[in-house]
């Protein structure tokens, strides 16, 4: 039996989450289900154009595995005047929705309750964030009062309100109180996850005597890129760079910071970048700059995406806090302390250089290579093993 799946999400385009539901569609379609996806600028009009979605997504039942719905592309949107889900003969309704936690998905519960209630489809709700960081974060982020206290009513009490009608609640770590009593035997913990094949291998590190740091995202506050800047201008003599990819609420203080410190010459600031563009200025890194600041939202476990995209690149990594997935402190890796202080370059240089030498001898088991970091990626950090898990929670084959 085809697994039908139906994966929903209210995203920014070409940001990591948009990468993540895309990656997760994907990952379902090589293991065999019949997916479709409907993701849509959290705008507005976000809500009218996933209802419309999920009212008129459908899949023919007995199509091959790996099909779209009739007249759709995969990954695309259904056309607006299908049938929808189970209502014509011979249809199926979705076995499963995946739909990404978001304060458009409440006013899509009653649709999704009706489909349980006449197919028995199953709802996961994928929380990208543990609620009570969340809260944390936009507390002592610099909006105004009145934003912060209407940002902190829909992430703390009107986002939550959909947990309770899924069948699983997926979240990297365990949620603070009193979010963490909600479905509690319907949770599952899962650390993020990419399709590592998808990704060019990044191998020039090795050979190259540079330091240049990048890192990529949405850059907040917790993503404490001053700390790296600051340790920049405290040892200039190693002459290293730092590229940041990217928007997000904090580029212009760090800007500022930049030109405070002395750094302009040393310092690029390139927007978002996607595709090509973005994979030259990967391939570009030395070193790769993930999470350094995690503690100032009063957590210090994380799972970000970058740091997945990183490694399945075969690329060395500076972090901070506590990711899952790393607490074996692979060589590769160097965590900073979990505090504000200046990152100590000296300590990164010294790291690095041995690394470049135990990655270029010619040792066959040399673990820090760009192909044994990609490895690791493999078997740790694949997300069709993320897709398998969901998939045997909801006990389905």
């Amino acid at each position: 039996m085809t697994i039908r799946v139906v994966l929903l999400g209210a995203v920014h385009p070409g940001s990591g989450p948009d990468a993540k539901m895309r990656g997760l569609a994907d990952t379902f379609t090589d293991l065999g289900c019949a997916v479709s996806l409907t993701l849509v600028p959290p705008d507005r009009r976000a809500v009218r154009t996933l209802q419309r979605a999920l009212q008129t997504e459908h899949t023919t039942a007995g199509s091959a595995p790996n099909s779209a719905p009739a007249g759709t592309a995969p990954g695309r949107t259904a056309p607006a005047d299908t049938t929808p889900f189970g209502t014509a003969p011979g249809e199926t309704a979705p076995d499963v929705v995946l739909a990404r936690s978001h304060w458009a998905l409440p006013p899509l519960i009653p649709s999704l309750r009706r489909l349980r209630h006449r197919h028995g489809t199953r709802l996961v709700i994928d929380v990208p964030t543990p609620t009570a960081a969340g809260m944390r974060e936009i507390a002592g982020s610099s909006r105004p009062w009145p934003e912060r206290a209407g940002r902190l009513g829909i992430e703390g009490a009107w986002i939550p309100s959909a947990w309770p009608w899924a069948d699983l609640v997926v979240q990297y770590d365990r949620d603070g109180l009193p979010w963490r009593l909600i479905a509690p035997r319907r949770r599952l913990t899962l650390t993020n996850g990419v399709r590592v094949a998808d990704r060019p291998l990044a191998p020039d590190w090795a050979s190259r005597t540079s330091m240049a740091f990048v890192t990529a995202g949405s850059i907040g506050q917790w993503h404490g890129v001053d700390r790296l800047l600051r340790g920049m201008s405290a040892a200039q003599e190693h002459g290293s760079t730092l590229t940041i990819v990217g928007d997000g609420p904090e580029l212009g203080r760090l800007r500022s910071l930049t030109s405070r410190l002395g750094l302009d010459d040393r310092v690029r600031f390139t927007g978002p970048l996607t595709g090509a563009a973005y994979d030259r200025e990967l391939a570009a890194a030395d070193i790769t700059v993930a999470s350094l600041g995690e503690h100032r939202r009063g957590h210090s476990s994380l799972s970000p995406l970058k740091t997945r995209d990183y490694l399945a690149r075969g690329l060395p990594m500076l972090f901070a806090g506590d990711d899952p997935d790393l607490r074996g402190n692979p060589p590769f890796t160097f965590r900073a302390p979990d505090d504000d202080s200046a990152i100590d370059l000296a300590a990164v240089a010294t790291w690095l250089q041995h690394l470049r030498g135990a990655a270029t001898c010619e040792a066959p088991e040399a673990d820090v290579a760009p192909t044994a970091i990609r490895r690791f990626a493999t078997d740790h950090l694949d997300q069709a093993d993320r897709a398998r898990a969901i998939l045997t929670a909801l006990r389905l084959p």
